[in-house]
């Protein structure tokens, strides 16, 4: 809870309460410029009553992810489904999402951390990546279930290959996904290629 709270701090500070700081100032600017050329002033407003609109509709989009969410084998992946068509419509992203195998067999523990990386991830290269294109994979074997997460944006601040304990070392990689991962056994692997995309890899043990 108190990981879930952070990232939910994180992601209110840098994003609607900065953009809200941003049309605060902008605001008062117009209302001194309103006077003097009414029509750039007009043009301003039309600008930032996009804004405004835009960010209401991402701090919805968070309210809909704060509900309870509960995931089961059988739920998971019409849930990863829909939120992929609900992805495709909200954003300029293509998105093809692979699963291996119909039949999973996942904790249903499992199964919500793994539909919570999964979102988040997406929405993280939405709102940061610059991506064009993102390729999910999801599928399970007899001792593990991963899930695959590659795009091709801006990457990490850093380059090259890094798995869980060295993220942390670092202190590099996305805390909210390492945390989830961690939280039921996995592992997480980020592999990073500054300017060209990352990708991030999320193994679980099913013993």
């Amino acid at each position: 809870m108190e990981a879930e709270r952070s990232r939910i701090s994180r992601d209110l500070h840098d994003g609607i309460l900065q953009t809200l700081l941003s049309v605060h100032i902008q605001l008062g600017v117009l209302r001194h410029k309103l006077p003097e050329a009414p029509e750039k002033a007009e043009s301003a407003l039309a600008g930032l009553q996009k804004t405004v609109q835009h960010e209401s509709e991402e701090l919805r989009r968070m309210v809909t992810d704060l509900r309870p969410l509960r995931v089961q084998s059988a739920d998971l992946i019409e849930l990863m489904n829909g939120f992929a068509e609900r992805y495709r419509n909200e954003s300029n992203v293509a998105l093809d999402l692979f699963v291996d195998g119909r039949d999973l067999r996942v904790p249903d523990r499992v199964c919500r951390e793994l539909f919570q990386i999964y979102r988040e991830s997406l929405n993280n290269i939405k709102k940061h990546a610059h991506a064009s294109h993102v390729v999910v994979k999801l599928g399970q074997d007899e001792t593990k279930v991963f899930l695959v997460v590659d795009d091709n944006g801006l990457g990490f601040s850093f380059s090259g290959r890094y798995t869980s304990e060295e993220l942390d070392r670092l202190r590099l990689g996305p805390i909210s996904i390492k945390e989830r991962t961690r939280s039921v056994g996995g592992m997480l692997t980020v592999e990073s290629n500054p300017g060209h995309g990352a990708r991030l890899t999320i193994e679980i043990p099913l013993s």
